[in-house]
């Protein structure tokens, strides 16, 4: 790491007016125009910068991307206009901190050089910036213009408020736009229009903390209240245009506000009806409220239908809108995704955060230290759109934001062999704490192997498991889809009647490999599907063996550490270790385990509906969405079993797979206990085939035809489960 000094001034003279610092700190990008093949060479990521004004040192920072030409960046015209904006000035991207006065100090002139002696202050000053985490938040009450100095004012001179690249677009509709002016009005004068003025509360503001771009000018962003400040903003235009000899309007350049909202177009938009007076453009929001407030403005003033004016005094109008209308700012000195989470807990209307809007936020916090802001929010944008026009052209909501993450999460988790642990944590908090570490608010311990990773999260790895998932989805499950394998298809949503459902898309991750095939993908599915049913057989609840065996295989699979073809081999191989106890599993009684007896009843159904009469999209529907139960073929209560020792008898089978077969709901209520002779009248109206089948099959039902069946269906579950290649 080397540490550098470049200056901010820019000018030969090197004058105090051509100062650009206010630039740097506005876009976090350095700018240099000279020595540009010299600062190319030097200049690497990770490389300490001290920024001076004059012989200053006034900022330090850190390169967070290599220098390129500056039009790579998205620089507002009127700022363009302040140095040479063209291809031969470089910039580079910096995570950029203002040194308090007490800790500015001087060095010796020029444009680009090495720090020398001041390079170990340069390092202590910056880390002792990073290693802050102060969180602060302050409370105001503003008024638009104060005369007296007894609250703060919105519109200070050498104040700016930023709309924030993450922000909603101005929105504010008709009726929002009549109820605020209205209430204003009423404020002024009464509902009667003769009641002295009277103070009113507009609402609260969030505001970020200062960020001066000169000694005495900054800016603030505005977490919350950009409609209600920008509606206002609007009005005082109206009035500004209507009585333009009034001296309080005259003083007002209405640049004290600006947005970054959808990539510089809503900035365009709110500039031609505030500074280029363009305000007949029906298809600029702006322009639209303007003219809204323009006119409801005349309807207030109006007495009655003939158009009689008012004795209405503009003066004291504009004097009540800048002096009585009182906001409550919150201030907070919190990084973005602290900010954010107050925005959260104090918001009472308005957009409400979820995880995912949170995730949004947080991830273009952390990513746009390595590139444009606006591009890298702008692509983060189309993450979220291509889910929502993914669902829209399925007709269905087939995921969101938070069933992606849940992939990704996993593929994170595997591929930097995070810490076992984390693999346990809600999807939400597992972003939350992993956040936490890059961004340096606080380290968790199972992230620690993220911080040795030079930009672990890549927005393409999200586009990537979104097409993934959604091309899955749209081969089985879309109007035309279809699974390919009857085998795949049943271990799949066997899969997720397992005591191991949540690992049911780890398979996703196979297909993230660029040699991933069709095939194994399937025969990945029914060989975890394998493992998962017979451990869920074999124990009663989740086993931490069969956690650490997927976890530690899978990361082996995303790290490039293991072969598909040996990840299969080595599930097969666990599994196959239970096969025997399985089978006694099997055998036993299985109806007062509720997860046991709907996996085999289902499996044993699905395997002799796929006889080739109905399609696999068929067979998994009429399986998997039908409202069933489990049908005792004898009775628990079968009036046969008066005599005891016949009953005893009937115990060994009465509870086992020999006995028990799936039956729609309707019809297994409707024949109860019944005896066998009226319930197989009943069987032959089933949808199954398995259930009619067995009609056919067995017009009689004794203990001999239950034991038969038993070891037939035994045979059959353990075929698929084991099938002869298995052996």
């Amino acid at each position: 790491m080397n540490v550098w000094k470049i200056a901010s001034r820019w000018s030969d003279t090197g004058t105090k007016e051509s100062s650009i610092l206010d630039l740097f700190r506005k876009y976090g990008i350095v700018f240099a125009g000279r020595e540009t093949d010299k600062i190319k060479k030097s200049i690497k990521v990770g490389d300490l910068i001290a920024i001076s004004d004059g012989l200053k040192i006034v900022s330090v920072a850190k390169a967070i991307s290599p220098p390129i030409g500056i039009t790579s960046f998205e620089i507002h015209e009127e700022d363009k206009r302040r140095f040479d904006y063209e291809e031969k000035v470089i910039g580079f991207k910096v995570e950029i901190y203002n040194l308090n006065k007490d800790e500015i100090f001087k060095t010796k002139m020029g444009t680009f050089h090495g720090m020398g002696k001041y390079s170990t202050k340069t390092e202590e000053l910056y880390n002792s910036k990073i290693s802050t985490t102060s969180f602060e938040i302050s409370t105001y009450t503003y008024k638009l213009l104060d005369t007296d100095l007894t609250n703060a004012s919105l519109l200070q001179k050498d104040i700016k408020y930023i709309i924030p690249v993450y922000q909603r677009p101005y929105s504010w509709t008709e009726t929002q736009i009549e109820t605020f002016i209205n209430d204003i009005f009423i404020s002024f004068w009464g509902t009667e229009k003769k009641s002295n003025s009277e103070s009113i509360f507009i609402g609260t503001m969030q505001l970020s903390e200062k960020k001066y771009s000169t000694e005495n000018s900054y800016y603030q962003e505005i977490i919350d209240g950009q409609q209600r400040i920008t509606t206002l903003t609007l009005l005082l235009k109206v009035l500004s245009e209507k009585y333009k000899d009034n001296e309080k309007l005259k003083s007002f350049d209405f640049k004290w506000i600006d947005t970054d909202v959808n990539r510089g177009q809503q900035s365009k938009a709110l500039k031609e009806v505030l500074l280029e007076n363009n305000l007949d453009n029906e298809l600029n929001k702006y322009a639209i409220n303007y003219n809204l407030l323009k006119n409801y403005f005349e309807l207030n003033i109006l007495v009655d239908s003939e158009g009689e004016e008012y004795e209405f005094n503009k003066d004291d109008f504009i004097t009540h809108l800048l002096t009585n209308l009182y906001f409550v700012v919150i201030e907070t000195k919190a990084g973005l995704s602290k900010t954010l989470q107050i925005f959260n807990a104090i918001n009472t209307t308005g957009l409400d955060l979820n995880n995912t809007d949170i995730f949004k936020i947080r991830l273009y916090e952390y990513l746009s230290n390595t590139g444009d802001s606006k591009e890298v929010f702008e692509n983060i944008d189309k993450l979220y759109e291509k889910i929502d026009i993914n669902n829209a052209n399925a007709g269905q909501k087939i995921t969101d934001m938070n069933g992606i993450l849940s992939i990704y999460k996993s593929y994170l988790i595997s591929k930097y062999a995070l810490n076992m642990t984390v693999w346990r944590m809600a999807t939400s908090t597992f972003f939350e704490q992993l956040f936490d570490t890059l961004l340096n608010i606080k380290q968790w311990n199972g992230f620690s192997a993220l911080r040795k990773v030079d930009n672990p999260l890549r927005i393409e790895d999200i586009n990537k498991i979104i097409d993934i998932r959604y091309t899955w989805e749209y081969k089985h499950y879309a109007e035309n889809g279809n699974f390919d394998d009857f085998n795949t298809m049943l271990s799949l949503r066997l899969l997720w009647w397992s005591r191991y459902s949540n690992y049911w898309n780890l398979p996703f991750l196979y297909l993230f490999m660029e040699d991933a095939t069709s095939e194994k993908y399937n025969q990945l599915i029914q060989e975890l599907s394998r493992l998962y049913i017979s451990y869920t057989l074999m124990y009663q609840k989740q086993i931490n063996e069969i956690h650490s065996f997927t976890r530690e295989i899978f990361g082996k699979l995303v790290s490039n550490n293991i072969s598909i073809d040996e990840l299969i081999f080595q599930i097969k191989e666990k599994y196959l270790l239970q096969k025997d106890k399985i089978r006694e599993v099997i055998k036993g009684d299985i109806f007062w385990n509720p997860k046991i007896k709907n996996i085999l009843t289902r499996m044993s159904a699905a395997i002799e509906e796929n006889n080739g009469s109905k399609s696999i999209k068929e067979i998994e529907k009429l399986i998997f969405d039908t409202k069933i139960d489990i049908e005792h073929i004898k009775s628990r209560n079968d009036n046969g079993f008066k005599n005891c020792h016949i009953k005893e008898n009937w115990n060994t089978v009465l509870n086992t797979i020999g006995n028990l077969m799936i039956l729609e709901y309707s019809i297994n209520r409707s024949i109860g206990n019944d005896p066998f002779v009226k319930k197989i009248e009943s069987y032959k109206n089933s949808k199954f085939f398995i259930v009619k089948n067995f009609a056919t099959l067995f017009p009689s039902w004794e203990l001999g035809h239950a034991e038969k069946r038993k070891e037939n269906e035994i045979a059959k579950i353990t075929e698929f489960l084991y099938p002869e290649g298995n052996k």
